[in-house]
C-alpha cells in the first residue's frame, strides 16, 4: 500500500507571466493564494498613456489539515510551470529509530 507524503498541486502561468511579480500567501485558515499581476500600457500622445491595462493570474488552494505549512516547497520553472508541495505532518524522508528501554524490576 503506498502511503502519501505529500500533497502537491501544479498550475501553468500565462506566457506573458513576470516571475518577478510572482507573490504566493498563506493565511491563518490555511488557503495558499497564489498571484502574478500584469499591467501595461498602449500607445501614448504627448508621453501620456492612452490604454492601461491590468491582468492578474490568481490560484487559491486550501491546504490538507494534515499538511505542514512550515515546510512548503515551491519550484517555477522555465516553461512557468509552478509547482507547489506541501508534506504531510510527521513524514520525513529518513527513519528514527525509538530505543527500547527495559522495564524496572520491582
Amino acid at each position: 500500500m503506498m502511503r502519501i507524503r505529500s500533497f502537491v498541486r501544479s498550475w501553468t502561468l500565462p506566457e506573458d507571466a513576470n516571475p518577478e511579480a510572482l507573490r504566493t500567501e498563506l493565511n491563518d485558515k490555511g488557503q495558499l493564494t497564489i498571484e502574478a499581476p500584469k499591467t501595461g500600457t498602449s500607445g501614448s500622445k504627448k508621453n501620456i498613456p492612452i490604454f492601461y491595462h491590468y491582468r492578474s493570474f490568481v490560484r487559491s488552494w486550501t491546504l490538507p489539515e494534515d499538511a505542514n505549512p512550515e515546510a512548503l516547497r515551491t519550484e517555477l520553472n522555465d516553461k512557468g510551470q509552478l509547482t507547489i508541495e506541501a508534506p504531510k505532518i510527521g513524514t520525513s524522508g529518513s527513519k528514527k529509530n525509538i530505543p527500547i528501554c527495559p522495564a524496572q524490576r520491582h
